[in-house]
């Protein structure tokens, strides 16, 4: 029910008192199980956080070679945030308030154990000598940038005419293989 405000009318616009109505209960109930919205959503992002985390590692044990491995990794980034397209905005395009750092960079939190295995991918691809760049962190944010791009556009614009999507997927990810050489 939240996921469902926070899409609808927007995460800033939401608030504790209108979740626990749609949700049947009182608000003072509702702070039993969470401390505020924030925490409602890094609950939606953890879950997130989890299902990607194990497309990642799906990826990685079925191709071993870590250019075919990256190249899976990137297309299923894509495919997850565009099966996923309201958990993805949640997650990924949801600006949390400046006084809130909901999400701790620790070993433990999940945003960072997803980014953590996609800078594994990445790293594996730079140890192979497969690309010119040496500096995994900046190869890394850059492929994210690049397909996060992509997902953005077509889960904020579901209305333009993008064509195949198929196609352009698969042409988005060949042109990010080809930057890596």
């Amino acid at each position: 029910m939240a996921k469902r405000l926070f899409v609808e009318e927007g995460y800033a616009a939401t608030t504790i008192r209108r979740i626990a109505t749609q949700v049947g209960i009182s608000s003072t109930a509702l702070y039993v199980y969470f401390e505020d919205k924030d925490a409602i959503l890094k609950e939606i992002s953890n879950e997130t956080f989890a299902v990607l985390i194990r497309e990642l590692d799906r990826t990685r044990r079925e191709y071993p070679d870590p250019a075919n491995a990256l190249e899976q990794v990137l297309e299923g980034y894509i495919r997850f945030g565009l099966a996923h397209p309201n958990e993805y905005e949640l997650t990924f395009m949801t600006r949390e308030p400046k006084d809130v750092q909901h999400y701790s960079e620790t070993e433990s939190d999940l945003g960072v154990q997803a980014f953590s295995r996609f800078h594994e991918c990445v790293d594996a691809i730079v140890r192979s000598g497969r690309t010119q760049e040496s500096n995994t962190d900046r190869l890394a944010y850059q492929l994210l940038a690049g397909v996060h791009g992509l997902v953005a556009l077509l889960v904020l614009q579901p209305c333009e005419d993008w064509g195949d999507i198929d196609k352009l997927i698969a042409g988005h990810v060949a042109m990010l293989m080809r930057g890596l050489r």
